[in-house]
């Protein structure tokens, strides 16, 4: 199946790639058509790609760019003036205000990268290497959040009363080596199955016509079932940890103290906001309800 672009929709690069203006897409020589009289067609597989998606006739509403664009305006100079409040004041260097900073380290790059990414024009190499690593960063996020709901479970369960500096330390670095190396794990599969030859149909595809992982099946095999096991993962653990602080205020824990019900709304906060969103995101993904 094909459709017709407009002139004013794309233009072509000094490589032969066809730019969309919409979207700010780049697509190979393969994905498109230019017949005799110069007309671009788009090439669209039924069931595997919504032309909507592909030919750059822009679903979204520029209102709905703009939101964009001013939220991670917004978003990335918080994150930094959070994590640079964390650095300095010493009396939020607890272990919960490390697995913050790191969260918020995370989300920045990934964020930052995404805006950049939106600019990238011209360069294929550069675009699949703000794939690779966007993809690498997001993870880390989300493995991040897990970590941070399992503190909270941790603190809120009775399993510990009384924690020591040497514990805080030696708990973050096993902390950081479970957040940071998991999703390494994850991308350097999706890697290997990237440049590994054979017809084993595990291609990631980075940054093929955006700079993403563009083959959707296998989006799903390398992002959205681990986010899905994750956010899960989070669910039950902010279950179990209010259920905790319910029975700790009951019965008066001498550990429960008022910073660590502080910490546990941080927790709360945060699985709200971004569980919600991925969740709605996948909810969209599988109905297509817009």
């Amino acid at each position: 199946m094909t459709t017709k672009l407009n002139e004013s929709e794309y233009y072509v690069t000094n490589d032969g790639l066809l730019y969309l203006n919409n979207t700010h897409r780049l697509l190979n020589q393969s994905e498109f058509i230019r017949d005799s009289q110069g007309i671009i067609s788009i090439c669209v597989n039924n069931g595997t790609n919504d032309i909507s998606n592909i030919n750059g006739i822009s679903k979204y509403s520029v209102a709905e760019s703009y939101i964009t664009l001013v939220g991670l305006v917004i978003s990335i100079p918080a994150q930094i003036i959070t994590i640079i409040v964390y650095l300095c004041i010493p009396d939020l260097r607890t272990l919960p205000g490390k697995l913050l900073i790191s969260l918020l380290s995370a989300l920045f790059v990934a964020e930052l990268l995404f805006l950049i990414s939106s600019q990238i024009t011209t360069s294929l190499v550069m675009c699949k290497y703000l794939a690779i690593v966007m993809h690498y960063s997001l993870l880390a996020t989300i493995f991040w959040m897990n970590v941070m709901s399992f503190d909270a479970w941790h603190t809120f369960s009775g399993l510990t009363q009384i924690r020591s500096k040497g514990k805080h330390t030696k708990r973050f670095v096993l902390y950081s080596l479970y957040a940071w190396i998991c999703p390494l794990v994850i991308v350097t599969v999706s890697l290997i199955f990237e440049y590994i030859p054979g017809n084993h149909g595990l291609y990631p595809e980075y940054g093929n016509s955006i700079c993403w992982i563009t083959n959707g099946k296998n989006l799903l095999w390398f992002f959205a079932i681990p986010v899905m096991i994750i956010l899960c993962l989070n669910f039950v653990a902010f279950t179990l940890t209010a259920r905790g602080l319910y029975l700790a205020r009951k019965l008066s824990s001498k550990y429960l103290r008022k910073h660590n019900e502080m910490e546990f709304i941080i927790c709360v906060k945060l699985f709200f906001i971004m569980g919600l969103t991925w969740t709605f995101a996948f909810l969209y993904t599988f109905t297509r309800i817009e």
